[in-house]
């Protein structure tokens, strides 16, 4: 790929006197960074269903909303029907594989025909172009990208959750409400207890000036102009690590809520960053008692629908958190009578539960890194950092009972044992420096939104934004140093092409040296 660190500014954030550029990224489907319009996408993985879709069809056009269906191949050959009712209807179908099954290691000839069939059978009996496909449990690897970027399909994530497969209709309606921010897709599935909570979703953002969209409306409402896409970096960045972190949180849109934290990475940080990832909240660093000029002026900027604080007083004192309830409706905390205790808790409510991640290290750089990749995988992040799998870990990985668990970094045979005793295929990816595990993460869970690039040698500010906001957006976080960069140069050639965002100023990454990562001109 050939790149160019370019202008296309947006304007100036006001951090605390920095009169700092906020440079356009690219939208990416499913994140919340940059959505301005005030559009949602409703989104319905699993059908077609006889004993569903009729019905959830019906509520749709009582209150003339379009959505998405993300369509099961083999249930579309079953019920043809009522996939075609759904073309009629005037939505929008999208893949969501052939069986539904967990497309991860899976001979990549079996890959292929699960993403090939499903888009033939959805062509034959909806007679559309089928340009969108999603994975079942959100599961990809290298050859599940091949596959659907041979297909000339595009990944869909989505930025608002609440696993309406397990809530009755008032709490997915609430959770729905709670998270909703421009630009939202949400995902629900064809199932009773969602469809009932539908009126009360629709009316509520309706009231908030929300108007409904298909993807491709959504793509329309929030496109960035031609200049602002592939092939180019964006460098968003300041002298002091603050003030690049109030600038990445300015890409949010309004209301997107809010987790606050501590500044030092440690297992709880690296949880609720991961946890941010998989619901769409922004993170922001606290200092103890107080939070820098530039985040607050951020937070005021957002008028965050709600705010999470995670982490003790020692955290988050208790001044931080009366100043940021008098610029958010609801603010709770979530802190529990330990830090282990607080980390499982923000795992046990993180998202997809098929595959969980793990890692038993307590470097900052890496923490972080696992954080970003659970976050904008939606899947939980356990962290055992004394290198043994406790026994309430294990027991929460045994109550999960994934079908996977990825192992980031090293973790010794008794590691290894505990885990493999949950009965779950175990990946371990490990490596020897920040910028080789940057390198290996992206290569083992290929991105859909770019690459972010950070200084390992950053203040923890603007790394832990970084880590939260390319979650948001499906790209993938990459620590660079000089003495490394020669290896990633080829993990940006592969996977930058949906954007490439440097957080850092000229000090931290020279044009140099981002020149070398893109392989062209930055002048």
């Amino acid at each position: 790929m050939t790149g160019r660190l370019t202008g296309g500014q947006v304007g100036s954030a006001d951090v605390g006197g920095a009169g700092l550029e906020v440079r356009r990224l690219p939208q990416v489907p499913g994140g919340r960074w940059r959505a301005r319009q005030l559009v949602v996408a409703l989104t319905f993985d699993d059908g077609p269903l006889p004993d569903r879709s009729p019905r959830l069809l019906e509520v749709l056009a009582a209150h003339e909303v379009p959505a998405s269906f993300f369509m099961v191949g083999r249930r579309a050959d079953m019920y043809p029907e009522f996939a075609r009712r759904v073309v009629q209807a005037r939505h929008l179908v999208g893949s969501h594989s052939y069986t539904h099954e967990n497309l991860v290691g899976m001979d990549p000839r079996d890959v292929r025909a699960q993403v090939e069939c499903a888009l033939a059978s959805l062509r034959h009996h909806t007679g559309q172009p089928v340009r969108y496909f999603r994975p079942p449990f959100t599961s990809r690897d290298e050859h599940v990208h091949e596959a659907v970027a041979a297909a000339g399909q595009v990944f869909v994530h989505w930025s608002v959750s609440v696993n309406d497969t397990k809530h009755d209709a008032a709490t997915i309606a609430e959770s729905v409400a709670r998270r909703l921010h421009p630009g939202a897709i949400v995902l629900l599935h064809e199932r009773d207890r969602t469809i009932d909570a539908l009126p009360r979703i629709i009316a509520d953002a309706r009231a908030r000036g929300y108007r409904f969209v298909t993807l491709d409306g959504r793509a329309a409402a929030v496109a960035e102009p031609p200049e602002s896409r592939s092939g180019t970096a964006r460098r968003i960045g300041s002298a002091l690590a603050q003030h690049t972190a109030g600038l990445v949180i300015s890409g949010y849109a309004k209301a997107t809520p809010v987790v606050v934290t501590g500044c030092r990475v440690d297992p709880v940080l690296a949880t609720a960053v991961a946890w941010a990832g998989a619901h769409g909240f922004a993170v922001v660093p606290a200092d103890g008692e107080r939070l820098a000029s530039a985040l607050q002026a951020q937070i005021a900027r957002l008028e965050p629908a709600e705010v999470v604080v995670v982490g003790d007083e020692l955290a988050v004192g208790a001044a931080a958190v009366v100043w940021l309830g008098k610029h958010a409706p609801t603010v709770r905390r979530i802190a529990h009578t330990s830090a282990p205790a607080t980390a499982a808790a923000l795992a046990r409510d993180a998202g997809s539960r098929r595959e969980v991640l793990v890692t038993t290290s307590t470097s900052p750089t890496t923490l972080l890194l696992a954080a970003c990749t659970a976050g904008r995988r939606g899947v939980p992040l356990f962290v055992v950092p004394a290198g043994q799998v406790s026994g309430e870990t294990g027991r929460e990985l045994r109550a999960i009972a994934p079908d996977r668990i990825v192992l980031v970094g090293g973790g010794g045979e008794n590691v290894l044992h505990e885990l493999a005793s949950t009965g779950a295929h175990i990946q371990q990816v490990t490596a020897d420096s920040p910028a080789t595990m940057s390198a290996a993460l992206a290569r083992a869970f290929p991105p859909s939104g770019g690459l972010w690039l950070a200084s390992g040698t950053a203040s923890h500010h603007s790394p832990i934004t970084a880590a939260a906001a390319s979650a948001a957006e499906g790209a993938a976080l990459m620590f660079v140093d000089r003495a490394s960069s020669g290896g990633l140069a080829e993990v940006v050639r592969v996977f930058g092409g949906a954007g490439v965002t440097v957080v850092g100023d000229e000090a931290e990454f020279p044009h140099a040296l981002v020149d070398e990562l893109l392989g062209g001109s930055t002048a």
